[in-house]
């Protein structure tokens, strides 16, 4: 008999995302004048992305420090949650952003 755990393990994964424990990833994403930091853990973005796993090398006091000022933070918000939990949300502010992601 085989039991099939993936919604609880995807819901288990998207808090995980949202509550920011036990994080050793900060992103600081968007423009100068609108700089937000996004905090993620770094074995989710390494086993499920090669850009994440060849950029993340460096620990800064114990944690990563991207800064990706070409993205807009709600793109990468974005992003991260489908990493994480297969789920991407599109409805962003305008279809512009849906084509950025």
């Amino acid at each position: 008999m085989e039991s099939k755990f993936w919604p609880e393990l995807m819901k288990d994964l998207e808090h995980l995302f949202e509550n920011k424990e036990n994080y050793d990833v900060i992103i600081q994403a968007g423009e100068e004048s609108n700089v937000q930091e996004i905090y993620a853990h770094s074995i989710i973005l390494c086993c499920h992305s090669n850009y994440f796993r060849s950029n993340l090398k460096e620990k800064e006091d114990g944690k990563y420090i991207l800064k990706k000022s070409n993205i807009p933070s709600k793109i990468l918000e974005n992003i991260l949650r489908f990493l994480y939990c297969g789920k991407i949300n599109l409805s962003v502010e305008s279809s512009s952003d849906i084509v950025t992601l």
